[in-house]
Order: C-alpha cells, then structure tokens, then sequence
C-alpha cells in the first residue's frame, strides 16, 4: 500500500499464484484463467511486461513500480489527524521494546494518521514565527456556509521514476529532416537548431519544440493553471451537525443551574468543573466550550455530542471533462486529418508532412468538409478517460481523508445545489446563436455577459459542439426557441436566421449535475465503503442551507468496521469501485 492507500491488485492476484516462476505471459495467463479478478486496465497501464523467466516476486514488483504516481497539492486550511492525546500514545506505543499484535495494530493506525497529513501550498513565510501561512484558495466563493477547514485538494499524475519530465525536439523545414533530436534542455535543443541552420546556409527554416514525455500527460487546467496534469480535484470542507445553539441549551441550562449564575457569566473553566464534577458529560463539555468559544477548556477540541462530517463540495476532473468534450490526443500522433462539420477525427499521424501528404492523397470528390490540424484534445493519462476512474479516484481519497482525520460521516453536496450555484444565468445575460444557411457552419454562437457586454463568439461546428459550449440542456432549450430574421443593421447576412435565450429563459434543470451528484456518486462511493464494511448503509440526509435555497445532501455515515479497513488494507489503485 503507498502513502495515499493504494495498492496493485495484479501484484497481490501474482503473488498468491502456486506457480514460483516462468515467463510475465505465463503467470498473467494462469491468473485469467482462474479468474482471480485480474483487471485489464491495470495491464495496459503497466506497459511492456518483463521479457523471459521472472519469479512471481519480479512480476508483482514490476506492476507496483508502475502504478501511477499520484501526487496532491492542497490549497487552504491543513487540519490535523491526530489529537495531542493520540500524538503522545503512539510515543508510548514507540518507546516500547515489544507489542501486542492489538497494539501493532494501534501503532500503525496511528502512526498513518499522523504522518498522512498532505503538505499545503504556502504563500509566504513569517521569519519571526517561523512559520509558512498556506496559500489562499481559488473558489471558496461556490460553497455552501457553514463549514470550517476550507480546502482544495488536487490529485496529480506524477512522471515515473527514472523517467524524464520532458525533452526537446528540433523541427525544420527540410523536406528530409521534419524533425530530429531529442535534447535535455531547450538551450541544447537551441544549439543543433542553429548549427543545423548554419550547415545549410541559412536555407531552411527551423524551430525548437518541447514536447513531454507521453507518460506524464502534459495537461494544465484552466482552473489549476499552476499545476501541471491534474487527474481530479476536490473541495472540502468541516462541517458539524449536532451542536447548533438549540442543541446545546439543555447543557448551557444544566452549568448555569450547578453554578447559579447566568450563562454570560460563566468562564471558560465552567465546562471542566462540570465534567469533573459528573455534571455534564465529557462530550457535553466539548460541545459546549466550542459553541462559546472557550477554547482553553481541555475538551474543547474533544468529540462532542455532534459528528463531525467530511463535507465534499465538489469532485470535478477538468482533464477528463475536456477529454471527453474535444476527445484526448495521442501524444505520438499529434496531427490530425478531420470532418469539418461533425468534429469527427478520421486519421492521426506523428509528424506535419505525413499529415500534408495524407491530406493531399484524399480524392477531390471526397475533400469538402475534410481539413487537419494538430489535436486539440488533452492527452491520454490514466484515470481521466472515463469518468467512473477519475470519480473512484477522487472518492479513495474522500474515504481516506475521513478515515485518518476520524470523521463521523461523508456529506456530499447535492446535484440541485451545484446547478444553482453554477447557473449560466449568473455567467451570461444573453446567448444568440445566428444560423447562415449559405455558411459551411453549424452556426456561429454570441454570449453577452451580466453586465450586459458582449463576451464570447465562436463558430460552431454541431449540435454536440454547442453542448460542450453552453451545455446540453441549454443547447437543447436555445435550438428549440423561436426563429427570428437576422437583423442587416448588426451585421447579419441576409437569409440568415438566430435562436436566442434571455435572462430567466437561460435557466435549466442541471440534468447533468444531478445525474452526477445524485446518481453516480452516491452509487459510485457505497460500492467503494462496501469493500470495507459490507453492511453499512446511507445515513440520514444532511440538511444544507444556503443563500440558493435549502438542500439535502447525501451521507454516508463512517462506521469504525470502515475507517479502520480503509486505514488496515486500502484500496486497489486500478479498480472500480462498481459498475454505475
């Protein structure tokens, strides 16, 4: 298991094979036939296997050292795992010589949660405290009031080890040297372009090219533009249920009759006497001194009457919704031959000549509508080519999350809730689409802002274009209104025609956030705890309340059978948590 709990499943389904040696073929064909759950995806991600007689011990290492390399950034607060009580028990648990197999078991749950904690990105340093404050967060804006402990979590894919972040090609205009070289650094790449230029007087043209290496991706998000290939992200939050005012006055009532005096005059120490005098309970006590803030009661950062919940606001991976929208590009074969009107990629090829000559090879009858291009598309990774793997991806690490920081449950923020809180309506106050029936186009789409300036222009190429734009629904709603004539006097051709949406008419169900958030996630994270604890079913819903309006989110609620499982075994790195 790594240090985000995750391990090779092909490495554990190997190791248990009777047979002790042979060849990678061999062994993996013995563990298909016995049908011990060996997933295709994690073969291919793993590459070549090893060539010739390995032991079963050489194939299990060669699929670990080829797991994907997951790296996390995180952005806001840092919140502890582990109390000063815990801290000080796994010293003791330390200093022993021997240990019961139970303490073992303790010490290492322990030690997890205290070495687990991620590092948070830093935006400065403090010399005279000695102390880096963490690196504000991007979007606190879309969440729901309430919760403590804000943060932004990004999974990223790191390169395997040994293998180079990047390297540069030299690519020219020679008709027998397209490309050439592949260089460390962009200054040596620089050196054999000029020489090259040099050696032939100056007659062809040449650039430099970075290009990385296709295993690490080479993605950046327009939402995480500091960090490259980010898979997955999260937003979280703390949030407790439980101890609102209403449900700690019968505790505030209980201290204010024991000291006979009102509760504005109570000091912080009121709770701890009362504890200690078997007045209220140790978890009243702590519940009461954070609600009054007293926060040098020694129960103040002790459990409570209420639970403490993981709040998830959001999992969203950017590098697979782009995928999915542009389709991924392959990183060897960058150039592409494409229709025009449908965005359909007919074939791909790795250099610019080998695009032109296959350009120039289609029959004039069959060019209309036919063009190349190097890919828009992100490249291929793991996880983001399907949306189950990256959203399993995210979820692994919501239950881990929960486990090592103790929580009492899991609430999901609902679909409702994110389709309000990213209504295009609060984007756009206008959007137009003007359809030329003389134009080799689908349509060209115009988006005029809140504030009432135009913002956004694009031509686009099909309906399935205008839904990545604007989204299905509302692509749907704005081909389905009314035709109006395009209008000469803001440059619209004759014989046109346009579609538009206004203000209220720009709202919609949020078909695809509730698919998302009410469906596929729910499903997706109880087949994930299920692995652990088979007989664990949803909680009750969690009231949120917001400025939109009043939701319920969905909450799986974390039994200690769950925590201590996903801390004891983890997850399988390369497994779905359930078909959805």
């Amino acid at each position: 298991m790594n240090k985000h709990g995750l391990y090779s499943k092909a490495a554990q389904i190997i190791r248990s094979l009777p047979q002790e040696r042979g060849t990678a073929e061999q062994m993996v064909a013995a563990a298909k036939n016995m049908k011990l759950g060996l997933k295709e995806l994690e073969l291919q991600n793993a590459g070549p296997l090893p060539t010739g007689k390995v032991t079963r011990e050489q194939l299990a290492k060669h699929f670990e050292d080829n797991l994907p390399g997951i790296g996390i950034t995180q952005y806001g607060e840092n919140p502890r795992y582990t109390t000063n009580e815990e801290d000080k028990r796994r010293s003791e648990l330390l200093a022993r010589d021997q240990l019961s197999p139970e303490e073992e078991v303790e010490y290492n749950r322990l030690s997890q949660r205290h070495k687990s904690r991620p590092e948070a990105e830093t935006s400065s340093y403090s010399e005279d405290d000695d102390y880096f404050d963490t690196a504000d967060t991007n979007y606190e804006d879309y969440t729901i009031p309430g919760g403590k402990n804000y943060r932004e979590r990004l999974l990223r894919l790191e390169r395997p080890a040994g293998k180079p972040a990047q390297y540069y090609e030299v690519h020219t205009s020679h008709p027998d040297h397209a490309a050439f070289g592949q260089y460390e650094t962009l200054d040596e790449a620089q050196l054999a372009a000029d020489e090259f230029y040099d050696r032939h007087n100056g007659d062809y043209n040449t650039t430099t090219v970075k290009r990385r290496n296709p295993d690490t991706g080479s993605y950046r998000s327009s939402h995480w533009s500091d960090h490259p290939n980010v898979l997955a992200h999260i937003r979280m939050s703390d949030r407790m249920v439980g101890e609102d005012r209403e449900d700690v006055q019968p505790i505030a009532e209980k201290i204010s009759d024991y000291f006979d005096t009102g509760v504005r005059n109570l000091g912080s120490y009121a709770a701890d006497k009362a504890a200690d005098d078997g007045i209220i309970t140790p978890e009243e006590a702590a519940s009461f001194s954070r609600l009054m803030n007293f926060r040098l009661s020694k129960h103040f950062s002790r459990p409570g009457i209420g639970k403490k919940l993981l709040h998830v606001e959001e999992l969203q991976s950017d590098w697979g919704q782009e995928g999915r929208d542009k389709g991924f590009s392959d990183p060897e074969n960058p150039h592409e031959i494409f229709n025009t009107k449908t965005g359909e990629v007919l074939s791909r090829h790795p250099t610019h000549a080998e695009v032109w000559d296959a350009y120039r090879a289609i029959p004039e009858d069959q060019a209309e509508n036919i063009d190349y291009r190097i890919s828009k598309g992100p490249p291929k990774a793991p996880y983001v080519q399907n949306t189950q793997h990256w959203t399993d991806l995210a979820l692994k690490n919501v239950l881990r999350e929960a486990a090592l920081g103790n929580y009492d449950g899991v609430v999901f923020t609902p679909g409702q809730a994110q389709a309000d809180r990213y209504g295009l309506e609060k984007q756009v106050s206008r959007l137009q689409l003007i359809r030329d029936p003389a134009k080799n186009t689908f349509g060209t789409l115009h988006a005029w802002g809140t504030d009432g300036r135009k913002s956004f222009s694009e031509d686009v190429t099909d309906e399935n274009h205008l839904g990545s734009l604007i989204g299905k629904e509302v692509a749907q709603k704005l081909l389905s209104a009314p035709r109006h004539e395009a209008d000469p006097n803001f440059g619209q051709p004759a014989g046109a025609y346009a579609h538009h949406l206004d203000g209220e008419d720009l709202k919609v169900g949020g078909g695809g956030m509730k698919g998302y958030y009410d469906n596929i996630v729910p499903k997706s994270v109880m087949a994930l705890a299920k692995q652990h604890d088979p007989n664990i079913k949803p909680g009750e819903p969690i009231d949120l309340k917001s400025d939109d309006g009043d939701y319920q989110g969905f909450h799986l609620p974390m039994t200690d059978k769950l925590k201590n499982s996903v801390l004891d075994k983890g997850f399988p790195a390369m497994r779905r948590g359930g078909a959805v």
